[in-house]
């Protein structure tokens, strides 16, 4: 990760958020859909093909099972120019925001869901195979087991992130009612509170790792469920972001660049360091 930036949606929400960024363009947002969905369904496809060997229990061997060939087949690393984050709840318009980079600029955008959104069904091959207990009227799940495998997988998913938002040269947070608590009363210097312990986990890591400077610009001085459950708060602190709104993303579309040119006029407006 070199630099990191954070968009506010606003009150209008993000629906009309991606209708302003494309403006006359908006015509052509499902083509651009589309040929961002071919982009990634290769990488789809091969981790749908991935159940059918866990389920055949190729990856454990001895009674140890390898969670390196685990996060190979289920959390594939992909070579992306920016990661967003967000809400899950907004995933539909983060996509069409995804496809107007790829359509813009050739940037491609890296969301977990679109990729990495088998976490549910990964816990219920291994919940399935090695968490159920028997009785004599129902086969029910053992419930310090089932805690085990959850922490696993969550483990193995957040180190992915981990590595995933390290790759990536562009980090984006994108700021909804969804993904953050907008209430003016409760916001002070910049620190906002998320319920979600993914974005939590993202902003924090955003926020420590070591910037990455790019080759070209080197220099010598270089999801949890809420049912019956509290909202669990996070501290979600975007002062490391640099805030980013919809008219610099226009200018830069009228710039008519690409690749990491789009970027390096980004850069441009924010000269300081992350």
């Amino acid at each position: 990760m070199f630099k990191g930036f954070n968009i506010q949606v606003g009150n209008d929400g993000f629906d009309e958020f991606v209708k302003k960024l494309y403006g006359i363009d908006y015509i052509y947002k499902d083509e651009a859909v589309g040929k961002y969905n071919a982009m990634i369904a290769s990488y789809q496809t091969e981790i749908e093909t991935s159940l059918e060997k866990y389920i055949l229990k190729d990856y454990v061997e001895d009674g140890v099972l390898d969670t390196s060939k685990v996060e190979d087949d289920w959390f594939p690393n992909i070579k992306a120019d920016i990661f967003l984050s967000h809400s899950h709840q907004d995933e539909k318009f983060i996509v069409d925001f995804a496809a107007w980079l790829y359509s813009s600029f050739e940037l491609l955008a890296f969301i977990d869901s679109r990729v990495w959104g088998y976490c549910g069904k990964l816990l219920k091959v291994i919940d399935n195979e090695y968490c159920t207990k028997d009785t004599q009227r129902h086969n029910l799940f053992d419930y310090d087991k089932r805690n085990q495998s959850t922490a696993h997988v969550y483990m193995l998913l957040n180190g992915a992130l981990v590595k995933m938002i390290d790759s990536t040269e562009c980090f984006i947070f994108v700021g909804t009612h969804n993904s953050l608590d907008l209430d003016p009363s409760k916001i002070k210097d910049n620190e906002y509170s998320t319920y979600s312990p993914w974005l939590y986990s993202e902003l924090l890591t955003s926020s420590l790792i070591k910037p990455n400077i790019p080759d070209r610009f080197y220099t010598e001085t270089t999801i949890l469920a809420e049912a019956r459950l509290p909202k669990f708060k996070y501290s979600a602190n975007l002062n490391h972001l640099h805030r980013l709104d919809i008219t610099i993303l226009q200018n830069l579309k009228r710039m008519h660049l690409s690749k990491q040119y789009a970027l390096d006029e980004l850069y441009k407006k924010f000269p300081e360091a992350r």
